[in-house]
């Protein structure tokens, strides 16, 4: 759901099946990689579970990057369509692009494609360690073996709802899509503007009983930093706290338990190229020798080398 627009599962399975048709009648096969460029929205999670009913791979590139990143990444990734929105025109010579306002219009897909677990479902690129765009590719095996580990281990259900803050360039969002969704629980979107926004935050965490919140620190710092000085209750309503992608304030557990005692307050960490986290650890209480929270234990298959 976002604003005022929602989206039952069948509704969502439609879209994407229609996007994935439109796909398949422009040459998209298996394998061939479809770059996502629009702003957050609504159409991005239809955009990406089309791609992948497609069997194609994702490759989300922000479009408010310069075009001439934007095109080095369409050609590294050899995108054979870019997905855009009808708001927000790509203009550049390279594959087809195509709104997915327009995709949703086609016919839905007729048969399903057969889609290896090995094969890549998604490509983000990163900074790497020249400055230049570096494609990291993520199998539906990995992304799946996280998405279910986090699920069962929080017991994430369709009494769910995670208010969906990061960018789909950024591997959290990965979560946020195929996790919650996968296990029946609600997405709630918000636009980019609205991504720095705590006043709002709390007004949908109040609307709509958000109980799952999956972020970097800073934005639950400024969740918690705009409650506390407006006397406001919204972070009660978060069952499920999960932090990951920078340093962890040691204050962080303490301000969020003072809202909700019985709330799970988890740290995660890894890299890209480990499918969004590899290890967690669930932070109950501060002890006064610490100097950082813990790195914590490797998720499901996976394992720590200390060398």
């Amino acid at each position: 759901m976002q604003d005022r627009r929602r989206l039952s599962f069948a509704q969502l399975a439609d879209q994407a099946s229609r996007l994935a048709g439109c796909l398949q009648t422009l040459g998209v096969v298996a394998g061939d990689t479809v770059a996502v460029s629009m702003t957050k929205d609504i159409g991005q999670i239809v955009s990406v579970l089309g791609i992948l009913k497609a069997g194609a791979i994702y490759v989300p590139v922000p479009p408010d990057q310069p075009l001439a990143r934007r095109i080095g990444i369409y050609q590294g990734a050899r995108v054979k369509c870019v997905l855009t929105s009808a708001d927000e025109p790509d203009e550049h010579d390279i594959g087809t692009v195509l709104t997915w306002q327009q995709a949703i219009r086609s016919e839905p897909l007729q048969h399903q494609v057969p889609i290896s677990t090995q094969q890549p479902a998604y490509i983000i690129y990163t900074s790497g360690s020249t400055g230049e765009p570096k494609g990291v590719v993520i199998s539906h095996q990995s992304a799946l073996n996280t998405c279910v580990d986090i699920s069962q281990r929080h017991a994430v259900s369709p009494q769910d709802r995670v208010l969906a803050l990061s960018a789909l360039h950024f591997d959290l969002s990965v979560y946020d899509i195929f996790g919650v969704l996968g296990a029946g629980a609600s997405l709630v979107l918000v636009n980019d503007q609205q991504r720095r926004d705590p006043a709002l935050w709390c007004r949908l965490i109040d609307k709509h009983g958000i109980t799952l919140w999956n972020s970097v620190p800073a934005l639950l710092d400024m969740l918690l930093t705009y409650s506390e000085g407006f006397d406001l209750h919204s972070p009660a309503s978060l069952r499920l706290v999960m932090l990951s992608g920078d340093w962890i304030g040691l204050d962080l557990p303490e301000r969020y338990h003072q809202y909700r005692s019985d709330g799970r307050f988890v740290a995660m960490g890894g890299a890209t190229e480990a499918a969004i986290w590899s290890n967690t650890c669930t932070v109950s209480r501060v002890e006064p020798h610490w100097r950082s929270i813990p790195y914590g234990t490797p998720l499901a298959n996976q394992r720590y080398r200390v060398v």
